[in-house]
């Protein structure tokens, strides 16, 4: 009996499930009529197939989800700017306030000022019978010596190479002190000079590496062309104090950035060491510096950090990154370097150059910063009547040219004739 009412259920669920089911795909099939009676109407209103539909219905929702996206990007990239800055300004504010050296600012002495009591008779001797010993101070040194006029006791050293500038002021002052001036004592005093001048370059070379920045496995001979960092100057500022602060600064933010603070310090020294050299030759100091870290073997960071911090080449390393800033730092902190000086530096030598190149001068020095242009003529190609055109055509010149063309020095010709009697 019971088995009976269970099947009499199951077969009345069964019946109610059949018409549920037709039920369904009846209000299915009228569900689609509708769809497409709605489609159909849609179509007509708007001119597009339902597919179109469909299509920009999906390019408009891709197109809002995209636009989110990249504002959520935008978002987060501009949150992270933020923050990357911040932690810029901390960590350059952190290294600024450790830097207690104050800046060297050196500008090189070209005047040598004689005792008034000996001054006539010095450059006397200085100039000797027909010119002789001044030929051989200028020969030795490498420099051109001018002569003051009369009461003037002052000596002027004319030469764009700081190394023999320097070594023949020591010179000068030397024969000056013992008031010994003749070729056989400008030869002796100028050899020890060069001597001196040498192991005072080497000195200074070892206690800079070895005491000051203690920077491991540098060659000694590399010492005395550090040591010539001491009497070179850029912008006023002397690179070699330059170059320890700019180490000194590259370890810090090493520092603050978690690298090797050995590395950043031994790449911000030697990222100058071209200006060494690049004096003597036509290579620029970067291009010299290049050539000094290979034969030094100085590795592949200082290489890169010498190649890279003016944007000759693209940086390989981090360390290379840090020397740029450092190296801004350095340069662009107050009263750190003279303003203009180096145009000036340019300006005078091109005022220079442009006199040299007229025939029948000899050579020509800019004095007091371009205010006096001193210019001497072979007498034998020159004639005094000729002097005054010469004095207009070089001002002619200096107008024409676009790097003098704002310079009005007062022009002194000098024509001097020797007769020797016997």
């Amino acid at each position: 009996m019971f088995k009976k009412i269970k099947s009499i259920k199951i077969k009345r669920e069964a019946k109610r499930t059949s018409f549920l089911n037709n039920q369904l795909i009846e209000k299915n099939k009228i569900l689609d009529q509708k769809i497409k009676e709605y489609e159909t109407k849609l179509e007509t209103v708007s001119g597009l197939k339902s597919e179109d539909i469909r299509n920009e219905l999906t390019a408009l929702i891709d197109k809002e989800l995209l636009s989110y996206k990249n504002k959520q990007i935008n978002d987060i990239t501009n949150e992270v700017k933020e923050n990357s800055s911040k932690i810029s300004h901390e960590i350059l504010l952190n290294t600024m306030e450790s830097m207690a050296e104050s800046i060297a600012k050196d500008k090189t002495t070209y005047v040598v000022d004689l005792p008034p009591a000996i001054a006539e008779a010095f450059k006397s001797k200085i100039i000797g019978r027909s010119g002789s010993a001044i030929k051989e101070f200028e020969s030795l040194t490498g420099v051109d010596l001018i002569i003051s006029e009369k009461g003037n006791p002052t000596l002027t050293i004319s030469s764009f190479n700081p190394i023999r500038r320097h070594l023949a002021k020591e010179v000068l002052e030397q024969l000056a002190a013992a008031r010994n001036v003749d070729i056989v004592a400008i030869k002796a005093v100028y050899a020890q000079k060069v001597k001196e001048q040498e192991e005072r370059f080497i000195e200074i070379g070892r206690d800079t590496i070895e005491n000051k920045l203690q920077i491991p496995n540098i060659s000694s001979d590399l010492y005395p062309i550090i040591g010539r960092l001491s009497l070179r100057t850029s912008y006023g500022q002397n690179v070699l104090s330059h170059s320890i602060e700019t180490a000194k600064i590259c370890k810090l933010i090493a520092g603050e950035l978690g690298l090797d603070q050995s590395i950043a310090l031994k790449v911000g020294f030697f990222h100058d060491i071209g200006k060494a050299v690049d004096f003597e030759n036509d290579n620029d100091h970067v291009e010299q510096g290049k050539e000094i870290a290979k034969k030094y073997k100085l590795g592949e960071y200082v290489y890169d950090g010498i190649a890279t911090h003016h944007n000759y080449d693209k940086p390989q390393f981090i360390y290379s990154s840090i020397i740029k800033v450092a190296d801004i730092i350095s340069a662009g902190r107050p009263g750190s370097r003279i303003e203009h000086s180096g145009n000036l530096f340019q300006r005078n030598k091109e005022m220079e150059k442009i006199c040299t190149e007229i025939p029948g001068v000899e050579k020509a020095f800019v004095l007091r910063s371009g205010k006096n242009l001193m210019v001497y003529v072979e007498p034998s190609k020159i004639s005094d009547s000729e002097l005054n055109q010469l004095a207009y055509s070089i001002k002619q010149k200096l107008n024409d040219n676009q790097n003098t063309r704002t310079a009005n020095p007062e022009i002194s010709i000098i024509r001097t004739t020797t007769f020797t009697h016997k």
